[in-house]
């Protein structure tokens, strides 16, 4: 069982947490959790919402941890991206991971989710490696989206597109290549 937490980590940037070190945050001694942009340890019903983990040794840690919440986060260029431990038996993790972008987080074992507890769910992440875990709706990678792949159409402005309204219509703006249509470009 955990203690009774109920914290919010929002809206913080975390780079540089041991980075090119050898250990990874799941291993003894305790100070090695520092080497993770967040850690959460033993800690249950809180939520890890809006931050930016870059380039630490790993990006987000849950050991022990259950009952937490993990959205919005961008994690990247990390050696493991979301990090889920349960090296306690008696803890059934039921975490949750939505709308993460985590990318290119492989310089370890090329995982971006790696998931060793048994009930994390989620949906809508981007990501193209996993351990242990699939999104609720699997796009061509275990995530919804695939990292680097820009989806014209999603009203997500990706990287080399000038706009995305959220359809392939042309003549309304935007074109189907998500490309600011102006006049003298060719669309009727």
């Amino acid at each position: 069982m955990g203690y009774a937490s109920y914290n919010n980590i929002t809206n913080n940037a975390v780079f540089g947490n041991g980075f090119g070190s050898s250990y990874s945050c799941n291993y003894y001694p305790y100070s090695d959790r520092y080497l993770c942009g967040i850690t959460f340890n033993f800690e249950d019903h809180s939520n890890i919402i809006n931050n930016i983990v870059n380039e630490n040794h790993d990006g987000i840690c849950l050991d022990n941890s259950f009952d937490n919440a993990m959205i919005d986060n961008t994690v990247n260029n990390n050696q493991r991206g979301i990090y889920i431990m349960d090296t306690q038996t008696y803890v059934n993790t039921t975490n949750t991971i939505n709308s993460n972008i985590v990318c290119f987080n492989s310089l370890i074992e090329d995982t971006d989710i790696h998931n060793q507890g048994d009930s994390t769910t989620g949906n809508d992440n981007t990501c193209n490696t996993t351990y242990n875990y699939n999104d609720a709706t699997q796009g061509v990678t275990p995530c919804t989206h695939a990292c680097g792949v820009p989806i014209c159409g999603d009203e997500t402005l990706d990287a080399g597109e000038e706009c995305d309204d959220g359809d392939l219509t042309n003549g309304d703006g935007c074109d189907s290549n998500c490309k600011n249509e102006t006049c003298g470009n060719g669309v009727k």
